[in-house]
């Protein structure tokens, strides 16, 4: 598996990310996928988030899943993640829980939209997803 992260804060631990995504991505069947992540400010997630989804707010995650492969394209290339971590830090304290814990929620709920996984349909595919999410949450020792 690749993981490419862009901008990452210099107070996270890219081992300890990458063990969150390796977990979901194991337990999924998808051990050569390429994941990239960026890290945007509270201003550039609302753009995106804008320009995207309508939604003029910032939010804590975006995923842009591979519609591909296109030519020339690795084959396992899932899409981006757009991380907004002051985001996640406003939530996690909003929600009493620690940041790095809601950091890897928000990582493992991206992953799961990028493998096609949708709890915006709401009903049965809502339940899966967050089921899987806090599931593999539970596991991991964060």
């Amino acid at each position: 598996m690749k993981i490419t992260f862009y901008s990452l804060p210099k107070k996270l631990d890219k081992a300890v990310l990458k063990k969150v995504i390796a977990t979901v991505l194991e337990k999924e069947k998808k051990p050569k996928a390429v994941v990239e992540i960026v890290f945007l400010s509270q201003g550039q997630i609302e753009k995106l988030n804008f320009n995207y989804r309508g939604k003029k707010e910032p939010t804590d995650v975006l995923s842009f899943s591979n519609l591909g492969p296109f030519p020339g394209e690795d084959k396992n290339y899932l899409g981006e993640l757009a991380i907004c971590l002051s985001h996640i830090e406003r939530n996690a304290k909003r929600f009493e829980e620690k940041p790095q814990r809601e950091l890897a929620r928000v990582l493992i709920h991206g992953i799961l939209h990028l493998l096609g996984y949708n709890h915006e349909r709401g009903g049965k595919d809502s339940k899966i997803m967050m089921s899987k999410q806090e599931s593999y949450l539970s596991n991991l020792l964060i």
